[in-house]
């Protein structure tokens, strides 16, 4: 065989050869990016749920703070006061204490004799909402947080109804959180009131996860909150 055929024979192996070994590192490369992407997702996953354990946890030392200082501090459900550091005058428009709650600082939901104040999530306190069939025709002592529309907040807002087994329609129907105001009182103390509007009322129109439910997270309706989440905890029903 003439050595010029023989060299070109060989220099063709060669370059199949190199092009076997650069679709197996491509190959290798994809599979590693795939695997890599995977492992991201599920660490995401893990720390959305962590986090929406994390928060049903705190509400359920909230609630163990009310039920003690009720039972054992004799605070009546006017008293309560959600006074803190994050929510003061004038950039939290009128403060966040009630005057009316015991000056020994015994029915201070955030003081030496209470619990911790989670600054994480912007969180409020009102007694002007009401969820349908759970305690009385009133409304309830109850904390919440909005969210927006983010891939991260509908995540967290998935794991927390999914904590809780809930079912049925997530939209929020008429509620609107721009109606609630804060839990303080410059005199008589909290005020619950009878019989509340649609707007206030969880559960009551559409919304037939959270009927009878103490705790969920509620996609806002269009007019309503546009397409934010709404966080909400009962904290005493009433």
């Amino acid at each position: 065989m003439p050595r010029q055929e023989l060299d070109t024979r060989k220099e063709s192996g060669n370059v199949l050869f190199l092009i076997l070994i650069a679709v197996a590192l491509f190959a290798a490369l994809s599979y590693a990016a795939t695997k890599s992407n995977q492992s991201g997702t599920n660490v995401t996953k893990e720390r959305t749920q962590t986090e929406a354990a994390q928060i049903l946890q705190y509400v359920t030392g909230l609630r163990t703070t009310i039920q003690r200082m009720s039972a054992i501090n004799g605070c009546a459900p006017h008293e309560f006061n959600f006074e803190n550091p994050f929510m003061v005058h004038p950039d939290f428009w009128g403060g966040s204490t009630n005057d009316a709650a015991p000056s020994d600082g015994s029915c201070d939901i955030f003081g030496p004799e209470g619990t911790y104040f989670m600054d994480k999530h912007d969180i409020s306190f009102t007694t002007d909402v009401a969820v349908e069939d759970v305690g009385t025709s009133r409304t309830e002592l109850l904390m919440y947080f909005v969210k927006g529309e983010s891939e991260q907040d509908i995540a967290l807002c998935t794991a927390i109804n999914d904590l809780l087994r809930l079912e049925g329609t997530f939209s929020g129907g008429t509620i609107r959180t721009a109606d609630w105001d804060f839990a303080r009182s410059s005199s008589s103390g909290l005020s619950y009131t009878n019989s509340p509007s649609a707007a206030e009322t969880i559960g009551e129109d559409g919304a037939t996860a959270f009927a009878g439910k103490s705790e969920g997270c509620i996609q806002g309706a269009t007019s309503h909150n546009g397409g934010d989440r709404i966080f909400y905890f009962v904290l005493a029903p009433y």
